[in-house]
């Protein structure tokens, strides 16, 4: 594996790194969750970038297992899989540089950098790897076995792992795309260094996906798509003119050609749905030869199936809350409903000031829900509430309703007013 990271460097052939850099810029499941998750792209990228950091250290074994190791910890931080996916592929990386002797001493300091980073960490009184452990390594449905100390691992079995290769094709490449990339991967293959980096990395994924973690969505694999596509990189400077050139052309197409469907929803006829029959795992649904999601809950979802992540009318609630004449006007945590909507009023609250909107410096979001906060600010106020099924609860005495409003969304707000001042009034439903 480390030939593959940095031998390509050292023998003057970058066009290998070039060529698997763009094809890893081409995997839909990275452009399709760019705007979506904060975590699994910045994981990914640090797990990779501390393989390359091992690799490229091997003259001095300690150096490059410390700093492999505090990469690779700072991955995990994002996402609690980083750490033995990394590992493993880390150890891998030591294992295949120098002699036995500098593999004993990258793997030694790499461990015992984690080991004291993982403590340190602990003793700030973090709990989130505990947390992410509890959500995504409950093993409680499958056979498992377990380890002194307690830790408790499930018994790998082939509809396990082929669950998740199916997740592979669906969520991380799109079938259309997993075709020139398995055409890649076989053309790839008599390179030596190709063939290694597939077996290293696809090994650590499927120990830890067959143990540890159970059939969940694709993101899980994220970390094994620059595998693929490196692996490809690799074998293709090694290829004919003509047949590399082709193989680039179809990639570059498929993906793109993903990309496009996922993001704007052109004319899908080569995607409806379809379900796969697998017993491990109920949620692997297809779209076709595109991009698709095995569970909308938890992972992306293309642009026609998701829901709007925030309230489609803020804009023009917002306009309505600078128009009302009310001296102040409250804004509850709860009462857009969506954390999105919640930091979007905050930002428009900043925005407004340094715009010099004076209305808006009438405008307080409170950080708790109204229910919390009771009585409230005093004097003369407007006050927005809202609520996803129904009409809001009224606020308590000394509150008049001045206008309501259904969202397209089926959430409904209600503005209540107190004192004396002009009509204030909500978007009409039809604008």
């Amino acid at each position: 594996m480390a030939d593959s990271c940095a031998e390509a460097s050292r023998t003057a052939r970058p066009g290998a790194f070039a060529a698997g850099y763009a094809a890893t810029l081409l995997v839909p499941c990275f452009g399709a969750s760019a705007l979506t998750y904060y975590f699994d792209l910045p994981m990914v990228a640090l797990v990779w970038l501390a393989l390359g950091l091992t690799a490229s250290m091997a003259e001095r074994p300690i150096v490059a297992g410390v700093a492999g190791a505090l990469v690779l910890f700072l991955a995990g931080v994002f996402k609690w899989t980083a750490l033995p996916i990394g590992g493993l592929m880390l150890a891998a990386v030591a294992a295949s540089r120098g002699s036995q002797a500098a593999t004993v001493r990258t793997s030694v300091a790499a461990a015992l950098t984690l080991g004291c980073s993982f403590g340190a960490w602990q003793g700030l009184g973090g709990d989130s790897f505990a947390t992410m452990l509890a959500t995504t390594a409950d093993n409680s449905s499958a056979p498992t076995f377990r380890l002194p100390g307690g830790l408790s691992l499930a018994v790998p079995t082939l509809a396990r792992i082929s669950g998740y290769g199916m997740r592979c094709l669906i969520e991380v490449l799109s079938p259309l795309f997993a075709l020139p990339v398995l055409a890649g991967l076989v053309l790839a293959w008599p390179s030596r260094r190709a063939r290694r980096l597939l077996l290293l990395a696809g090994a650590a994924h499927v120990l830890v996906f067959g143990l540890l973690v159970p059939p969940a969505d694709g993101r899980f694999l994220y970390t094994l798509a620059p595998a693929l596509t490196v692996a490809i990189g690799l074998g293709w400077l090694d290829l004919p003119r003509r047949r590399r050139w082709s193989l680039a052309l179809v990639l570059a197409v498929a993906g793109a050609a993903t990309l496009l469907e996922y993001h704007h929803e052109v004319p899908r006829a080569a995607t409806s749905p379809w379900q796969f029959p697998h017993a491990d795992d109920p949620l692997l649904r297809g779209r076709g030869v595109s991009l698709a999601s095995g569970d909308e809950r938890t992972t992306t979802a293309a642009a026609a199936e998701r829901a709007p992540v925030f309230l489609p009318e803020r804009e023009g609630v917002w306009e309505a809350l600078l128009a009302c004449p009310a001296p102040q006007i409250l804004l509850p945590s709860d009462a857009l409903g969506n954390t999105d909507d919640e930091r979007w009023i905050e930002y428009r609250i900043l925005l407004g000031r340094l715009l010099g909107e004076h209305s808006s410096g009438r405008i307080t979001h409170l950080s708790r829900r109204w229910a919390e906060v009771q009585p409230g600010p005093a004097g003369d106020a407007a006050l927005l509430l809202g609520a996803e099924e129904g009409l809001p609860a009224a606020p308590g005495a000394g509150w008049d309703l001045s206008s309501s409003f259904r969202a397209r969304d089926g959430r409904t707000l209600v503005l209540w007013t107190r004192g004396k001042f002009g009509p204030c009034a909500l978007p009409a439903d039809t604008w």
